[in-house]
C-alpha cells in the first residue's frame, strides 16, 4: 500500500515529519519517528558468540545470556518494535519464575523493555512477545546488538541450582521508514 495526498497530508500535519513519495509510490522519507530512509530490511542476524552458556546466580540482576548482532541495509534506518523470546528447560519440570525474577531487553547498551517473568507463559516452553519501547533505531548500513539479561531469583533451591535453560529468539519485529 501506499500513502495518497489526503493522508500524507494527515501524517505530516500530525508526526512533524514527511512521508515523501508520489500517489503511486514509495512512503520514504522522514518518518515522525526519527527513522530515515524508504524501504528496508535486516541483512543479518549473528547470534553473539561472547554470550553462550551464562551462568546466573541468586540476586544477580541484568545478567547478560544472549544476544544477536542486527545487520541493517543501506535502505532505511529500523526500529525494533518487538521480540518473541521462548525459554526451556529439559525436563521440563520447573517454571521459568522459579529461577528468574526479570527479563529485559537491551539494543547497543539501551534497555528498551523490562518484564517480571511471570509474564511468559506456563507450559514448559515459556515464550512471550515483548513489545519494546520507542527508541530502538539501527541506522541505514549500521549494526546493533540486542540482548537479553535477567536477573536471578533470591530463592533458587540447591536441587534445582544446576538445570540448564535455552533460550530462543523467535522472531524480532521492525519498521523501516
Amino acid at each position: 500500500g501506499y500513502f495518497g495526498p489526503i493522508t500524507r497530508a494527515k501524517v505530516n500535519a500530525s508526526a512533524g515529519g514527511s512521508t515523501g513519495g508520489s500517489t503511486g509510490g514509495s512512503t520514504g522519507g522522514t518518518t515522525g519517528g526519527g527513522l530515515q530512509g524508504g524501504a528496508g530490511s535486516v541483512d543479518t542476524f549473528t547470534a553473539i558468540s561472547g554470550l553462550s552458556g551464562e551462568h546466573v546466580g541468586e540476586d544477580e540482576e541484568d545478567v547478560e545470556i544472549a544476544g544477536v548482532e542486527v545487520e541493517v541495509d543501506d535502505g532505511s534506518d529500523i526500529e525494533i518494535t518487538a521480540v518473541r523470546l521462548d525459554f526451556s528447560t529439559q525436563p521440563g519440570n520447573n517454571d521459568l519464575d522459579e529461577f528468574v525474577t526479570e527479563v529485559s531487553i537491551w539494543l547497543d547498551g539501551e534497555e528498551l523493555a523490562r518484564i517480571d517473568s511471570d509474564e511468559f507463559t506456563d507450559d514448559d516452553a515459556f515464550d512471550k512477545t515483548i513489545s519494546l519501547d520507542d527508541g530502538g533505531i539501527i541506522k541505514a548500513g549500521e549494526r546493533g546488538d540486542l540482548t537479553i539479561a535477567i536477573s536471578g531469583a533470591s530463592n533458587i533451591d540447591s536441587a534445582d541450582a544446576g538445570d540448564t535453560w535455552t533460550l530462543e529468539f523467535e522472531s524480532v519485529r521492525f519498521i523501516d521508514a
